[in-house]
């Protein structure tokens, strides 16, 4: 086998390797959006907790929190959820149309808006 004929067979197999890892990646990337809250959206007085039962996540999915109140998202540690800790390093999300993809592990949301 000629050297050009071996370099073009070892472009070709990195770049199918490459591809491989495009079409496995794609699925985590566009996982499937959840409209947290149905078409209630991300609402205080209703009961959250409900909410999630019988839907599987995973990570790569997106929860969309629509509100019409001003109610923040807050994305915590487990231990800050359990203990309900504002004061924690939490990521605080505002906007009221708020996106958030899901990670790998455990997703822990809470808010300090008025319950």
């Amino acid at each position: 086998m000629s050297r050009t004929r071996v370099g073009k067979t070892r472009v070709m197999a990195l770049g199918l390797a490459l591809l491989v890892t495009l079409v496995f990646n794609c699925g985590i990337v566009h996982g499937k959006t959840w409209i947290v809250g149905d078409k209630g959206g991300w609402d205080l007085n209703e009961d959250m907790e409900k909410w999630p039962q019988g839907k599987h996540f995973k990570a790569g999915d997106v929860l969309v929190f629509n509100s019409k109140e001003a109610y923040p998202v807050l994305v915590v540690d487990e231990s800050d959820y359990i203990n309900c800790n504002l004061l924690g390093k939490a990521k605080r999300y505002e906007s009221r149309h708020d996106r958030i993809r899901l990670v790998k592990g455990g997703n822990y949301f809470i808010s300090d808006g008025p319950e």
